[in-house]
């Protein structure tokens, strides 16, 4: 019996193969409750939330953010590991996916990307609301 490795190392991933995953998964995401687009980069976080610790230092109770994240609220670190960037018009809480919530739970956006291969690759979901402007000719 061998025992599967589950540990990926999301930092090798190359553009060839964000791009591999996002020509796989690219329609499935946009099946998914308010995705409107997607995209290759590196993963964003928000800013507010704490750098890691160095190893010996002592570790803080984790303080996990679940407001939206925007463009504009998060930054790439140097940290930020190669991505699928998913793009929802609406931000939507985990809890309102399943029994009692707004949405069926088919419809969360998973958080990691498996290729045929067994490559991993995670996800990034962020909010881009629709803006709306004036016509260029008034």
């Amino acid at each position: 019996m061998t025992v599967l490795d589950l540990s990926y190392n999301f930092a090798n991933l190359s553009v060839h193969d964000l791009l591999e995953a996002r020509d796989t998964y690219h329609y499935h995401l946009l099946s998914k409750a308010n995705v409107v687009g997607t995209a290759i980069g590196l993963y964003l976080i928000r800013k507010d939330e704490e750098w890691p610790k160095r190893k010996g230092e002592a570790k803080s109770p984790p303080n996990k953010k679940t407001y939206a994240r925007t463009l504009s609220n998060s930054e790439v670190r140097d940290y930020s590991w190669p991505c699928i960037l998913a793009f929802v018009r609406s931000w939507a809480a985990e809890d309102a996916f399943g029994p009692g919530g707004r949405y069926d739970p088919a419809q969360i956006v998973p958080k990691t990307l498996y290729l045929a291969d067994g490559r991993a690759v995670p996800v990034c979901v962020e909010l881009a609301p629709v803006v709306w402007t004036a016509p260029r000719w008034i």
